[in-house]
């Protein structure tokens, strides 16, 4: 099967697992497919249940999710009239003489009318809807991090954002990305959260250190006092039993990221972090394509899905002193694709001031280094390593 063939036969596929457009499948049968035709006659079969067609068709759930991660209304109505174009092809190719005129343009019209592509039409009524987007905002509560002087500057968590969060290793951006999405949660928003570099046993001890007076050490070994624990632990609790905070355990395929996000339909997603972030069905020449890949695909992902995402990325271990933005690793595509960038930086020693600083608690210092519908900015913060948590300065 050619490349080209096999990209048409898989938009169909695609929107079809989707549960889109299965109005087609009377039109456009298993035959009609050269090599997914297995698949198509799953789908018949299982209706838009990926694991399901997946066991019947004997093909791997990764692919079905590449497929899907590339699927566009406006490539499948093409594709579509790939298909049927092809159909009213081999329909002329084998007509015999005695078929009447009349059926033969009957035939062919019902070929032609599906050929028609809905091309993407121009915003409506922009004025209005911005005006009622302005109204909405002044109504509707800002989703926030939870440090106030952050959220002054960037006026909270937006929808349709790709959100950068950057800093040297074991500065604290895994810790930070997760008190952003507790926060989250904790104001009635769905998160789903991939922490590609820790468990979810790790990820949960965290969230609990960030509420309870018992020492990481003695969290280890076990040894607790189960009622103070229940006690102090009760918020993680209650983001546990409102369902707005799901933790997804080393998934880091791009295509299962965006299937979940379209089968759940969160606020926001945190990913923990782009280093370890994969793309089934793909080969890079090298790690700058494959990040480009990654940025350029989640920023798109934040606008077709609306939601907020945010990633974590790393800065070079190189660079001495505070970062910006061309510190990033592999930096362009990072910084082109983001609508906003926070980079942390741990204030040296020698930079502190007295004020009762130690190896557990430090100075912080977050850089909006980049906003793009916004001004950038400083805040000063207070990280306090035992609890895993950032405190702005006079919160």
């Amino acid at each position: 099967m050619s490349s080209q063939r096999k990209q048409i036969e898989s938009q169909i596929i695609a929107g079809w697992v989707l549960g889109k457009n299965l109005k087609d499948m009377d039109r456009i049968q298993d035959a009609d497919f050269q090599e997914l035709a297995h698949v198509a006659a799953a789908i018949r079969k299982c209706g838009s249940e990926p694991y399901k067609i997946s066991q019947e068709a004997g093909i791997p759930i990764t692919d079905l999710m590449t497929m899907t991660g590339e699927y566009t209304d406006y490539y499948y109505q093409r594709a579509v009239g790939e298909v049927m174009d092809y159909k009213a092809r081999s329909y002329l190719a084998n007509i015999t003489s005695d078929v009447p005129i009349s059926e033969i343009k009957e035939t062919l019209g019902k070929f032609e009318e599906a050929e028609i592509i809905t091309l993407p039409e121009a915003a409506k009524d922009f004025c209005t809807n911005y005006f009622a987007a302005l109204d909405r905002r002044a109504t509707e509560k800002i989703v926030n991090t939870g440090i106030r002087d952050l959220d002054y500057l960037l006026c909270g968590i937006r929808k349709k954002e790709l959100t950068a969060i950057g800093a040297r290793p074991s500065v604290g951006k895994s810790a930070f990305a997760l008190q952003v999405a507790m926060e989250i949660a904790k104001q009635g928003k769905k998160v789903l959260y991939f922490p590609l570099e820790m468990s979810t046993e790790a990820t949960v001890e965290r969230m609990f250190l960030r509420y309870i007076n018992t020492p990481r050490s003695r969290l280890r070994r076990g040894d607790v006092d189960w009622a103070e624990l229940n006690l102090q632990s009760e918020k993680v609790h209650q983001l546990e039993k409102s369902g707005n905070f799901l933790i997804f355990e080393s998934v880091n395929d791009y295509n299962v990221i965006a299937a979940l996000v379209r089968k759940h339909k969160p606020y926001a997603i945190v990913v923990d972090q782009l280093e370890q972030m994969r793309c089934s069905g793909e080969r890079f020449q090298d790690k700058r394509a494959r990040f480009s890949h990654m940025t350029n695909h989640l920023k798109r992902l934040s606008m077709v899905e609306d939601v907020a995402v945010l990633l974590c990325c790393q800065v070079n271990r190189n660079g001495t002193g505070k970062p910006k933005l061309d510190n990033l690793k592999e930096s362009g595509s990072i910084e082109e694709d983001s609508d906003n960038v926070i980079l942390l930086h741990r204030i040296p020693e020698e930079d502190m001031m007295s004020g009762g600083w130690d190896s557990d608690r430090r100075p912080m210092l977050l850089d909006l280094a980049k906003q793009r519908d916004g001004s950038t900015g400083e805040v000063n913060s207070i990280f306090i390593a035992s609890k895993f948590t950032f405190y702005g300065v006079g919160d």
